[in-house]
């Protein structure tokens, strides 16, 4: 319930200050799912560390690089981020038990 309070108040703050046609939602998703798993999955505060790392490195690719490099430029992050540790900024490994 707290998540869908989230993304309701979430949306009417975006949709009120830019366009929002259908295909939208598919740059917040792939930005969001990128900050989930850079923090690693599980972690609050890894995810909003990974929030803060994808809203830098967006604005200084659409600054340096230009608005279409900004997608390519935040999977490249989240590539080398994994190739780092793989289980995210403050993910854990998982414990295997027999």
């Amino acid at each position: 319930a707290l998540s869908a309070l989230t993304a309701g108040v979430t949306g009417v703050l975006v949709a009120s200050t830019q366009l929002a046609p259908p295909p939208a939602g598919t740059t917040y998703t792939f930005s969001g799912f990128v900050a989930l798993a850079m923090g690693g999955m599980g972690s609050v505060g890894g995810s909003l560390l990974g929030g803060f790392v994808v809203g830098l490195v967006t604005q200084a690719a659409a600054v340096y690089l230009g608005a279409l490099a900004t997608n390519a430029t935040v999977f490249a992050l989240l590539i080398v981020v994994y190739l780092a540790r793989p289980h995210g900024f403050f993910g854990k490994k998982p414990v295997r038990e027999v």
